[in-house]
């Protein structure tokens, strides 16, 4: 088995452990995976079961998805009462260990343990952040007070309440493995960073704080120690308030007047630029860092400490995708690590569809001037369609 070989055991009460006495590579059921997430997980030694909706893949994906899961199960997620049957049967047939599905859905299963993210009620909690946020900036409210503490101590509290009572609003509004949306983010002129986390059985674990800007990221954000000490407070104390046990968070976090204030969370990573950004400055492949973390709870801590940008290539406007120029020239640029552009002449964009390029500098400036230097040349041409 390719990997650390890492294996498994059925220990006395039926769960699945670690030990010496190993029979079967840890068995996990992912809720559309990545092919290149399903590759990593075979690469640390486990047997992944992917349950994925064939529509939202291309022919290309569906290929890797086979030759790399040992069982590939199809299903329409727009019906979730069929979703959750097939995990729960799938989960029992196979002694699976581990469940693993961004939209936080419980399934019906009875050990919450074995569901990253979880459990259900703190990613449910964790979700009300963006709702919130809109509902009061809709109304002309002070946001920053809406989202303190105390606010999320009264909805845990009465979603405890609800529980008992027999009232579970468990399902109603799931992302339905929607992929991550690039949102506006927070308000403009107000400085913002996302904390990126792991979290395994309650301990929580800051692999990333990248600041943010409808333009451009950079990484590690500049933050006065005494910022980055109340960031990280902010971002962990909420994890902690809502009961967050299990999996990655995404958290964004406007930097005010008043100190560090949430302004939305995901339980799930970011998007691509995230992902590739952190990994360079960090040299942390977080994806693989949560497969690795299911057999020993362990994060590495980061081996690297470079400094780098991601600058957005955005149409500016939506329409049809006409033609996009200069990207072999921007790739050739001083700094430049990686040219990033998934999108196809014909391909219908809103006007924050996006590539990105990966810049590194010796600096942040150095980064930044780096990078408005390499898409000075990129020109994406979008028409009405």
């Amino acid at each position: 088995m390719a990997g650390s070989g890492r294996r498994s055991r059925i220990t006395r009460d039926g769960a699945w452990g670690l030990g010496a006495e190993s029979m079967w590579p840890i068995r996990v059921l992912v809720v559309q995976p990545s092919p290149g997430f399903v590759l990593k997980a075979v690469k640390e030694g486990f047997d992944v079961w992917a349950v994925v909706d064939p529509s939202r893949y291309d022919s290309g994906q569906l290929r890797l998805l086979g030759s790399a899961a040992k069982q590939v199960l199809a299903v329409d997620l727009g019906d979730l009462a069929v979703l959750d049957v097939l995990v729960v049967k799938t989960v029992r047939r196979n002694r699976i260990a581990h469940v693993l599905c961004r939209c936080g859905r419980s399934h019906g299963l009875r050990r919450q343990s074995m569901l990253m993210p979880g459990p259900s009620a703190a990613v449910r909690l964790l979700d009300r952040v963006d709702a919130v946020r809109s509902r009061h900036a809709e109304r002309g409210s002070d946001v920053d007070a809406a989202l303190d503490f105390g606010f999320f101590a009264a909805l845990r509290d009465q979603d405890t309440a609800a529980q008992r009572s027999g009232v579970d609003d468990t399902e109603p509004r799931p992302r339905l493995h929607r992929d991550f949306s690039r949102q506006a983010g927070p308000a403009p002129g107000v400085p913002a960073v996302v904390v990126t986390t792991l979290t395994f059985e309650g301990m929580h674990q800051v692999v990333g704080v990248t600041a943010t800007s409808s333009g451009h990221l950079l990484h590690p954000a500049p933050l006065t120690a005494r910022q980055e000490a109340d960031v990280r407070a902010a971002v962990t104390s909420l994890l902690d308030l809502v009961g967050y046990e299990r999996g990655p968070a995404h958290v964004t976090v406007m930097l005010t007047e008043n100190g560090a204030r949430v302004d939305s969370a995901r339980t799930w990573f970011g998007p691509d630029e995230f992902l590739s950004l952190l990994e360079f400055s960090t040299g942390l492949d977080l994806e693989t860092e949560l497969v690795r973390m299911l057999t020993d709870g362990a994060v590495l801590k980061p081996s690297t400490a470079r400094t780098a940008t991601v600058q957005f290539l955005r149409p500016g406007r939506p329409g049809r995708l006409v033609s996009v120029a200069g990207l072999a020239e921007a790739s050739r640029s001083p700094g430049v690590v990686e040219v990033f552009f998934p999108h196809r002449p014909g391909e219908l964009l809103t006007a924050h569809d996006a590539g990105f390029l990966l810049v590194e500098g010796a600096s942040a400036v150095e980064a930044r001037s780096r990078a408005l230097q390499a898409s000075a040349g990129v020109r994406v041409v979008v028409e009405e369609d």
